[in-house]
């Protein structure tokens, strides 16, 4: 056959192939600034929405109270059972200009409202560039802010116990004012059982006990709002082993180390202190052989002592905070000084809390709303993200 002419239609047809691939490749690349336009928009909209988060948690500031809705009371801001008002309603636009083109001004809205619990704040920031009138990005974080530990605890005494109460020797529980969210006044001591109060020992004003055979609706629901949750025993415990101060399976305060439940601290460091039981698991009443057992006889300290086991206090002791103890606490010889309150759970449920002094010695136990709630400064009182909650719903 004859291959006369063909060299020109190869040629041809090569001619348009390449012809599509150039028109393609031209298409492609004027349509690159465009969409790499876009996806720098988008990414600082992300950015400013992230800055419309930070702006919150800085607003929302330090917890100083509550309200009658149940909301936090903030320094800089208020979250009502509703909308918040302007600029945290969402209809203020925050302007910022991007670091990476500071001639394009963008923004962010941030709308707050309450949680579901007390001390939550939902956080709904939308990142907008430049605009909201004219918007070449856009994006909505939403996320939960908690502030987990401010004003967690409202205890109705300076001594709270899950059980039986005996103060004796020359003990002195006492607390003056109102109890720290509500107008109830406090009282020196608040049990489920029974209180004993003998030798030269005083409570001031007073105290309430619940036998558990005539009234136990009130004290077990007492005792319930002062448990901490799991959720908040286990973030505590890594905020301790974070600082140094855990005691626990594998770790002794700032060095690692064989732990066998037996602690004695002769001088008790300040912030936030977690003795853990002997396996680390949470505690049991049916496995009182893994509580701890711990023992303070010195030093001057402030913020929170969590103990998952007995607690006995002894020796020239200044505690400024609040201590919380799952089993039974004992108060002996020496001088010690407590300003804030004790929880004492009584899990094991076979000893009454102890406060009983020498001839020789003494214990004070003074209600302090403020030395409980801060911890003396050392329990933070801000708002951070609740875990698992932040969420890109929107772009």
């Amino acid at each position: 056959m004859s291959q006369r002419g063909i060299a020109l239609p190869t040629a041809l047809v090569a001619l348009v192939i390449l012809t599509a691939l150039v028109v393609a490749f031209v298409t492609l690349a004027g349509n690159e600034p465009v969409i790499a336009g876009n996806h720098l928009r988008s990414t600082e909209a992300l950015a400013l929405a992230e800055s419309g988060v930070e702006r919150a948690i800085w607003a929302l500031g330090p917890f100083a109270g509550s309200h009658p809705g149940g909301a936090a009371v903030q320094p800089l801001f208020e979250v009502p059972r509703g909308n918040a008002t302007a600029p945290w309603d969402g209809s203020v636009l925050m302007a910022q200009a991007p670091a990476s083109d500071p001639s394009i001004i963008g923004g962010y809205t941030v709308r707050l409202t309450p949680g579901t619990r007390t001390h939550e704040v939902i956080v709904e920031s939308t990142g907008w560039t430049p605009n909201q009138n004219n918007p070449a990005g856009k994006r909505i974080i939403l996320v939960t802010l908690e502030s987990p530990f401010a004003g967690r605890f409202d205890p109705p005494g300076a001594l709270n116990v899950d059980g039986e109460v005996d103060v004796r020797g020359n003990a002195t529980i006492q607390a003056s004012g109102n109890r720290c969210n509500t107008s109830t006044p406090a009282t020196g001591s608040y049990s489920a059982g029974n209180t004993t109060v003998g030798g030269s020992a005083a409570v001031r004003p007073g105290y309430i006990e619940y036998a558990r055979v005539t009234n136990p609706v009130e004290a077990d629901q007492t005792f319930r709002n002062l448990r901490f949750t799991q959720r908040e025993l286990d973030r505590l415990k890594a905020m301790a082993k974070a600082n140094g101060t855990y005691w626990g399976p594998g770790q002794l305060g700032p060095s690692p180390g064989s732990y066998n439940g037996n602690v004695n601290f002769t001088n008790v460091p300040s912030g936030i202190v977690f003795i853990d039981t002997r396996s680390g698991n949470p505690p049991s009443p049916s496995n009182p052989s893994d509580f701890a057992s711990v023992r303070i006889t010195g030093g001057t300290a402030g913020g929170w002592i969590i103990v998952m086991g007995s607690l006995d206090i002894a020796g020239n002791t200044r505690y400024d905070g609040l201590i919380y103890v799952i089993d039974d606490l004992t108060a002996g010889n020496g001088t010690a000084t407590v300003n804030g309150a004790v929880i004492a759970h009584n899990l094991n449920n076979s000893n009454a809390t102890a406060i009983d002094t020498s001839a020789n010695g003494n214990i004070t136990l003074n209600y302090s709303c403020s030395a409980m709630n801060n911890g003396s400064g050392q329990i933070p009182q801000g708002f951070v993200v609740q875990p698992g909650t932040w969420r890109l719903i929107s772009g």
